[in-house]
């Protein structure tokens, strides 16, 4: 039976990185998982718990692997308004590993800003926008309102936010993408282990 259920959590792990899943709670706190891929469809009953457990341990580990696991808390805050904002948390946390140098830049330390919002680059520090008197979860949200507002509500494709949001770095785009496919890469390998 453990084998069976750990398969199973193997199985969703590997749906919430690959296809729609819907996710919902019932009344005695677990949770029903319906994946929609392309040929299949798996319904079981978690809890909400074990999956963001599971999903929790793969962020972990890897800012482990990256030596970075002082950026895991912001991570998971992310992820959270990701989800609330119904905006791709691997390209989001990707802007944010980029802009902020995994949370060790001048501006994210000083200013708690880890997307550069306002930060122009004859004086960056000076004129980033600064979210350090709000709570860490606060910021986090505010900043990714300002990237859904401006950039994700307005443009189809990440090379079109790449044209506006960092216009004078040609290598924006391609730094964000291979972000964004390695955290994608890790948490299908983990997925697989």
């Amino acid at each position: 039976m453990k084998r069976k259920k750990k398969l199973f959590l193997i199985l969703v792990m590997f749906l919430l990185i690959t296809s729609s899943v819907k996710i919902v709670e019932s009344k005695n706190g677990n949770v029903m998982v319906t994946a929609f891929a392309a040929s299949a469809s798996v319904s079981q009953p978690e809890t909400k718990a074990q999956l963001q457990e599971i999903a929790s341990v793969t962020l972990k580990n890897y800012f482990e692997n990256k030596n970075h696991s002082e950026f895991l808390p912001v991570a998971l805050v992310i992820e959270n308004s990701c989800k609330n904002h119904d905006l791709s948390f691997e390209t989001v946390l990707a802007i944010a590993i980029f802009e902020s140098g995994y949370g060790e830049s001048d501006i994210a330390k000083q200013k708690q800003n880890f997307f550069g919002i306002g930060a122009y680059d004859e004086a960056s520090f000076e004129s980033a926008s600064d979210f350090s008197a709000l709570s860490l979860e606060r910021a986090i949200d505010e900043q990714i309102c300002i990237l859904e507002k401006d950039y994700f509500d307005r443009y189809q494709t990440l090379n079109e936010i790449s044209k506006v949001y960092c216009r004078n770095s040609e290598f924006w785009l391609e730094e964000i993408k291979i972000i964004q496919d390695d955290i994608i890469k890790y948490k299908k390998e983990e997925v697989l282990k």
